[in-house]
């Protein structure tokens, strides 16, 4: 059979694109190990749970701005143009991160939760937009893959912090280098995309009407004898079913809301966004040190117990690639939640009954192996299929909403109804997403984008 695209083209548009989910990844991650540490160098004194809380939520609640944004930066820039000026920004936001004062270190805070939220919008769209459908569902994968192994390089960098006499300590400041890190990498997708990816994706182009650029996208792309197919595949020609389509509407966020056609298609999404932060997985990503050291009573092995977690994480998404193109979207969401939702239950009576430590890190480590190998890679999968750009900001912005109260109240919620009783919650909702997504979510695997389209906005 003859080639049909350029494996290796596609492999590395797709991977640089997952630079901005790997600079989100690191952006949620990266003050996790080192909150004593910048709570110290900044002076935060009896402020400091308050204030630590704080700018954890800080990073999603810029990210709500950011998904809220994306689908107007991404249609007015591009694809390609608006992950250049991200990372731009993110530079901008590390810099900020990296004044020791209590204001700046906030503003950038916010301004590192805006890119990240954009980029979670608009890299799996431009990954969906450019891979061809045999690859479509590993390729959107990598997404969560390099998002895990952000959050691990974070966890990484942390391990050589002190764990005590902070402000006597000559490493204590190495929080700041640990901040300015992301620069390097925003500095290579920059270069990446002036130097090498040089063309959006061949449906933002087409609408555009810049029809040369949309024919040498799919040339830079696509083989000679894959040429063809891939014109009808991404052109609105009829002619055949076996192509992948955007919706021939671009729906306004009035309609989204307002028109009955996209009822299913949005309340499903936003049923999603809100699910899966609430599982729990955001306070892991935020509070697994802290977590850890009221297991174990020891800042140093919280933190290494903490990039135990984030290798497993990074790890257990690879392992899923394999999967996602043979195993449906619907099943492994709701076994994962499932599964989630039974680990978090074990977890809430581990602590209650207070067993063994070795056995609640050994679930807290399991809980992100699950994750990793389903919820984690799928949600941003299965809402790249279902969504315009507009719906996928609108996606984004719920989720970072959800994020945002779940790691702003975990740690008095945690005061308040123990930190078991905070598992036996998360755990509830994690069994009644999986209760809802059997009778509500439509499959996506194998299915062209324009029968996905159709089948979800059906009246309902």
């Amino acid at each position: 059979m003859e080639k049909q695209f350029r494996s290796r083209r596609v492999i590395g548009m797709c991977f640089h694109a997952t630079l901005g989910p790997f600079l989100t990844g690191y952006n949620q991650g990266v003050f996790n190990p080192c909150q004593n540490n910048v709570a110290a160098t900044l002076n935060w004194g009896s402020q400091k749970e308050t204030l630590v809380a704080l700018f954890s939520a800080f990073n999603p609640i810029g990210g709500t701005f950011g998904g809220m944004l994306a689908g107007v930066i991404a249609n007015k820039l591009g694809r390609r143009k608006a992950m250049v000026f991200l990372s731009a920004l993110s530079c901008v936001g590390a810099t900020l991160c990296m004044v020791p004062t209590t204001v700046t270190f906030g503003i950038g805070r916010l301004v590192g939760g805006f890119i990240s939220g954009a980029f979670l919008a608009i890299a799996p769209v431009y990954i969906s937009e450019v891979s061809p459908p045999e690859i479509s569902g590993r390729l959107g994968s990598l997404t969560q893959g390099n998002f895990a192994l952000g959050i691990a390089v974070s966890y990484a960098l942390g391990l050589p912090l002190p764990t005590s006499d902070y402000n006597s300590s000559s490493m204590n400041e190495w929080w700041i280098l640990m901040f300015g890190f992301q620069i390097l990498v925003a500095l290579y997708l920059i270069g990446g995309y002036l130097f090498t990816y040089k063309f959006d994706t061949p449906f933002w182009l087409l609408e555009k009407g810049r029809n040369q650029e949309f024919k040498e996208a799919l040339d830079y792309v696509y083989t000679p004898e894959g040429l063809p197919k891939a014109m009808t595949y991404h052109s609105k020609s009829e002619s055949t079913e076996a192509f992948l389509e955007e919706p021939e509407e671009n729906p306004s966020y009035k309609d989204l809301f307002c028109n009955s056609k996209y009822r299913k298609m949005m309340r499903l999404s936003i049923l999603l966004a809100v699910f899966l932060p609430f599982t729990g997985a955001a306070a892991i990503i935020f509070y697994s040190t802290l977590m850890f050291e009221k297991i174990s009573d020891n800042e140093f092995m919280a933190r290494v117990y903490t990039f135990i977690l984030g290798v497993v994480n990074t790890v257990s998404v690879l392992l899923s690639l394999p999967f996602v193109d043979k195993v449906g979207r619907k099943k492994m969401l709701v076994i994962g939640l499932t599964l989630l939702g039974t680990d978090l239950l074990l977890l809430g009576l581990s602590e209650l009954l207070n067993l063994p430590i070795e056995l609640s890190v050994t679930l807290l480590i399991g809980f992100c192996v699950v994750w990793a190998l389903s919820p984690g890679p799928i949600l941003w999968l299965y809402l790249g299929e279902i969504l315009t750009d507009k719906g996928m900001s609108v996606a984004i912005t719920v989720c970072h909403v959800c994020i945002s109260i779940v790691v702003f109240t975990f740690p008095f919620l945690g005061n308040l109804v123990s930190l078991s009783g905070t598992f036996l919650i998360y755990a509830g909702v994690s069994f009644g997403g999986a209760l809802y997504l059997v009778f509500d979510m439509v499959e996506t695997k194998g299915i062209p984008r324009k029968k996905i389209f159709n089948q979800i906005t059906s009246k309902n």
